[in-house]
C-alpha cells in the first residue's frame, strides 16, 4: 500500500533553502516504499498535457496532467532521508492519434523523506542484534534521555534511524561509558559479577563492584546500572566504586563481636577457675586437720542439706512461676523484668539487658548503658499467653526511610518475628525466634524478596 502526499506547485516554491512543499499536517515520505504524490501544476494549459519527472537517482518517468484540476499523480520511492528534489518539464507523449502534447514550462517538487516506525524497525533490529544486552540497554536509555523516538505503535510515526547524527551521538556516549567501565575492570580491582579482595576499616574483606554518585565526604550514594547509564547520557556526575556487601559486613562484625565476647568469657572463666582452685585447696587443707569422725559427720550433714535444698528449690520454682499460687502466667512473671542476653552480664559495659513489655512498640527493647536501642521503623506487637511456663510475642516491623527509598513503598513489611519464651526457672528464660525478613541483596537491587531464619537463646534474670 502506498501513502498519498499532496503538493501545490508554482514559481513561489522554487526557492533556495530547506523548503518543504507539503501541507502542515502531512507526514514525510517513507523511505524504501512507494509513496503516492499528487502535484498541482500552475500552468496555462487547459487541456490534457504530458510532463517528464526526474529523480535525484537518475530515474525518469512520464505523467499525464488532466484538466480541470491540472494535477499530476505518481509514485516515488525515496532511498535515503532528507530533502528530495524532483524536477519536471513538459514533454510530448507520442502515441499516434493518442499522442499528448507537452505541458508548458518546468519546475521542481521539494519533499522531505524520513523513516517511519515501520521502515526503521529492520534497521534497529539489525543493530540491536549485533550488541550485547547491556550495550542495547545503554543505547535505549540514551535515546530515551535525548527524547529521540526510534519506535512507535503506529507504523506511520516518524522516527530516527541508526544513521542519524543524533543517534550516532548516543552510540558515542555508550562507547565512552563502557570505556570507563572497562578501565576499572582492566585494573583487576572492580567486578560487577565477582567479589574481589579489599580493605575496609583496616580489615581485609571482599568487595563487589557498584555504581554511585560521589559525595563530598568521600562516600557514595548507590546507583543502579540503568541509572548510571542515564546519568552518563545526561552528563551528570557518577562513578564506579567498590563496597562490602551488607551480608558480608554483618557477618564480619558479628564474627568480631563473637570473638570479643568469647575472649571475655574465657578470661572470666579462667578467673573463676583460679578462685575455685584456690578455695578447693584451702578447703582440703582444712578438712585434713579435722578428725575422721567429724569429717564423716559433716559430709553426712552436707548431703542431707543438699537434698533438702534441691527439694525446696523445686517447690519454690513452681511457687514463683505461679505467683505464690495465684495462677500467675509466665507472661506476667517475665514482663517488665530485666533479663540478660545469653552469657552477657547485666552490668556489662554500663548495663546490657533486654525487657519484654507492652510499653515498647515492638513489645521488646534491648538496652545498652540503660538506654533502649532506638528504631526509626513503625512497629507493633501482640503478646499471647500459653500457660504458666510459656508465652509468645509476635512482632511486625514496618519500612524505615531506607527501605521505603529502595522499594518506593512505605507500606512494605520489613520483618515479622515470632518469639516463643519458656520460663525454665525463676531466674532463666529460653527463647526461640523465627524471622521472616527482607533479603538485603534483593533490597539493594530494588526487589522485594523475603528470607526465613531461626535463632535460639536464653536470658538470666538480672539482680
Amino acid at each position: 500500500m502506498t501513502s498519498s502526499k499532496y503538493v501545490s506547485l508554482s514559481l513561489a516554491i522554487i526557492v533556495a533553502s530547506f523548503f518543504v512543499c507539503l501541507p502542515a499536517d502531512a507526514q514525510p515520505l517513507s523511505i524504501g516504499k512507494p509513496n503516492s504524490v499528487v502535484v498541482k501544476l500552475d500552468v496555462k494549459d487547459t487541456s490534457k498535457c504530458n510532463i517528464e519527472v526526474s529523480t535525484p537517482w537518475q530515474d525518469k518517468f512520464e505523467v499525464e496532467v488532466t484538466p480541470p484540476s491540472m494535477e499530476a499523480q505518481f509514485e516515488v520511492t525515496p532511498r535515503e532521508p532528507g530533502l528530495l528534489v524532483l524536477t519536471w518539464t513538459g514533454k510530448t507523449k507520442f502515441r499516434g492519434l493518442k499522442s499528448v502534447t507537452a505541458c508548458t514550462g518546468s519546475g521542481e517538487v521539494r519533499l522531505i523523506a524520513g523513516y517511519t516506525s515501520e521502515t526503521a524497525k529492520p534497521l534497529w533490529d539489525k543493530l540491536f542484534s549485533t550488541l550485547s544486552s547491556e550495550q542495547a540497554e545503554c543505547v535505549r536509555i540514551g535515546l530515551d534521555s535525548a527524547k529521540l523516538k526510534y519506535s512507535a505503535i503506529d507504523p506511520r510515526t516518524e522516527v530516527i534511524d541508526p544513521t542519524d547524527s543524533k543517534a550516532k551521538s548516543v552510540f558515542a556516549r555508550c562507547e565512552s561509558f563502557f570505556k570507563i567501565k572497562q578501565g576499572f575492570i582492566d585494573k583487576g580491582t572492580w567486578s560487577e559479577t565477582q567479589l574481589t579482595s579489599c580493605t575496609v576499616g583496616g580489615v581485609r574483606t571482599m568487595c563487589e563492584g557498584a555504581y554511585g554518585i560521589p559525595l563530598a565526604d568521600g562516600k557514595f550514594m548507590p546507583l543502579s546500572r540503568i541509572d548510571a547509564m542515564r546519568y552518563h547520557h545526561e552528563n551528570r556526575p557518577w562513578t564506579l566504586y567498590r563496597r562490602e556487601p551488607q551480608s558480608l559486613r554483618d557477618a564480619r562484625l558479628a564474627q568480631a563481636e563473637q570473638a570479643r565476647l568469647e575472649e571475655e568469657r574465657q578470661r572470666e572463666a579462667k578467673r573463676l577457675a583460679d578462685e575455685k582452685a584456690a578455695a578447693d585447696r584451702a578447703k582440703q587443707a582444712e578438712e585434713e586437720r579435722q578428725r575422721e569422725a567429724k569429717r564423716i559427720a559433716d559430709a553426712r550433714a552436707a548431703i542431707e542439706k543438699t537434698e533438702n535444698q534441691k527439694s525446696q528449690g523445686k517447690k519454690n520454682v513452681a511457687k514463683d512461676i505461679l505467683g505464690g499460687g495465684a495462677n500467675q502466667s509466665a507472661l506476667d512473671y517475665v514482663r517488665d523484668k530485666k533479663w540478660s542476653e545469653k552469657n552477657l552480664p547485666c552490668d556489662f559495659n554500663g548495663g546490657v539487658y533486654q525487657i519484654f513489655s507492652g510499653r515498647f512498640p515492638s513489645g521488646y527493647a534491648f538496652f545498652v548503658k540503660h538506654k533502649a536501642m532506638p528504631s526509626d521503623a513503625p512497629e507493633r506487637h501482640v503478646f499471647r499467653s500459653v500457660d504458666d511456663k510459656k508465652f509468645i510475642l509476635e512482632q511486625t516491623i514496618g519500612a524505615n526511610s531506607f527501605v521505603t527509598g529502595q522499594l518506593g513503598n512505605p507500606n512494605v513489611i520489613a520483618a515479622e518475628i515470632v518469639v516463643t519464651i519458656t520460663l525454665t526457672s525463676p531466674k532463666r528464660i529460653d527463647y526461640e525466634k523465627k524471622f521472616k525478613k527482607l533479603n538485603f541483596d534483593a533490597l539493594m537491587r530494588n526487589q522485594l524478596l523475603y528470607e526465613f531464619t531461626e535463632e535460639k537463646g536464653f536470658g538470666l534474670l538480672c539482680n
